[in-house]
């Protein structure tokens, strides 16, 4: 990357400084003009859009992202609204695919706001990528759980020496089988009499709104999964049939249907602090530890059975009794059933939400405090290790009103889909593939533009792979309202 040698007036925004970089993963840029700062963005999406996406150009367009991403955020990314466009007539810059550049750069401005107006989104397992996937493929991603504590053993063994250490805290991961099975994108279409018609950058104008939907799609696929059969680790449940063989980590059972990777099990043969590793197929699970003997005929237990003081099925509560005292009590299941205390979060309807900003414990809290940013922003502190979520997408069917749940409960994988302008090699496609990464979270979008001869129009497309899963069922649990 060059350094800037230009100089706008006006803005103190504008002013020239300084562009460094490091290496390939990291760019660090100090500060450019403007001017300049629009010309080097639109020479590295020029390089991105000529590179088909391959796995083999996957890295590749990853590195011109994450370097175009910081070029954006040291020169355009603090801009006073409006400036954007003069600094893009500024630098002189045309673009050869009908507003690439001004859709590109709009959409690097916004995706950040993904994940900030979707906070679900920032507070679960995310798998995020620039990597190219492939549409219905399952892969795993890996959740990390709570390992057990070990003491030291002071004792001597027969050669005299402490036994210390004997016993290894085995890592609690989980993998978490995650599908590829939606390929979904915003098509934002205009006929050459509109576009010509109107000085309006209308791609630019669109790609806030357009990017908002695509991360309202994602927070509705992980809703659709937060249901009670999804999360019945608080009921507790027995496995039956359960056989066992000395020295093996595998065990049959009668059906796996409500087993799950993560659950603690016991039984008769199975070593305390054993958990289910995987769920193999609709009768075989590997546990963590190997049975201590062979066994036929038996009842296993995983999870919330003699565990929890209260079996939920769900957290029942009526919307006038709702209170602080609730997430008290739901925070006492999580702690007795293993739920790590960080990060934690609750998201609840508005309504829900509300009720609590109306509780007498937290007013007092407030006016305590002098947080004023309830009042301002209707953002309600942390209750209880619960970071709490104001969701006004939550799903109301079957009387949902909210989900408390941690980082491990849910699960979402995006990978970008594999562009047809490599797919005929020698063939001319008529319009570009760009790579667009937000570099503090990962999070990557396709952006496809083009324009039909025939027909007339030009077409502006951010588009993604994704996939959803349960995580730790342990770690979560649906409110309803009865």
């Amino acid at each position: 990357m060059r350094a800037a040698n230009g100089r706008m007036g006006g803005s103190p925004a504008l002013s020239t400084t300084r562009i460094t970089s490091s290496s390939a993963s990291r760019v660090e840029v100090t500060g450019v003009s403007a001017k300049d700062s629009v010309k080097e963005y639109s020479a590295i999406l020029a390089k991105n859009a000529a590179i088909p996406m391959t796995s083999g150009t996957a890295d590749q367009k990853a590195e011109l992202a994450i370097e175009a991403s910081a070029v954006f955020a040291a020169g355009l990314g603090k801009l006073p609204k409006g400036e954007l466009h003069g600094a893009i007539m500024a630098a002189d810059v045309t673009s050869d695919n009908l507003g690439v550049l001004t859709g590109a750069l709009a959409m690097q401005a916004t995706l950040p706001a993904l994940l900030r107006e979707n906070p679900l989104l920032s507070t679960i397992t995310t798998d995020f990528s620039a990597e190219p996937g492939l549409y219905g493929r399952t892969d795993n991603t890996r959740i990390v759980l709570k390992p057990a504590v070990q003491t030291y053993n002071s004792a001597n063994g027969t050669d005299g020496r402490p036994l210390g250490w004997t016993t290894a805290s085995e890592a609690r991961s989980v993998d978490v089988p995650v599908t590829l099975d939606n390929y979904y994108g915003v098509p934002i279409v205009f006929g050459v009499t509109t576009l010509a018609s109107t000085g309006r950058k209308l791609f630019e104008e669109s790609a806030p709104q357009a990017i908002q939907a695509m991360g309202d799609y994602a927070v509705d696929l992980l809703g659709a999964l937060i249901t009670p059969a999804n999360f019945n680790a608080f009921v507790g449940t027995s496995l039956a049939a359960g056989a066992t063989t000395d020295g093996s980590k595998t065990v049959t059972v009668t059906s796996t249907a409500s087993a799950f990777p993560g659950a603690t099990i016991t039984g008769t043969g199975i070593p305390a602090g054993t958990f289910i590793k995987a769920v193999v197929d609709a009768t075989t699970l590997t546990l963590s530890k190997a049975a201590t003997a062979d066994g036929t005929g038996l009842t296993l237990t995983i999870s919330g059975q003699g565990v929890i003081a209260n079996a939920y099925v769900s957290y029942a509560r009526a919307f006038a009794d709702f209170s602080v005292a609730d997430l008290d009590l739901i925070a006492a299941a999580f702690d007795t059933n293993n739920v790590p205390m960080r990060d934690r979060f609750a998201i609840l309807s508005s309504s829900y939400y509300r009720k609590l900003g109306g509780d007498s414990q937290i007013n007092a809290l407030l006016q305590g405090t002098g947080n004023a940013q309830y009042l301002t922003e209707r953002k309600l502190p942390m209750i209880s290790n619960f970071e709490l979520q104001n969701s006004p997408w939550m799903p109301s069917s079957s009387n949902r009103v909210g989900f408390c749940g941690h980082r491990a409960s849910l699960v979402i994988k995006t990978r970008l889909p594999q562009d047809l302008t490599g797919a005929l090699p020698g063939t001319s496609m008529p319009g570009t593939v760009a790579t667009i990464t937000d570099p503090s979270t990962g999070l990557s979008l396709a952006l496809v533009s083009y324009y039909n001869m025939q027909g007339g129009f030009a077409e502006w497309r951010p588009e993604v792979m994704a996939g959803v899963a349960v995580g730790d069922r342990r770690t979560g649990l649906v409110l309803t309202s009865q």
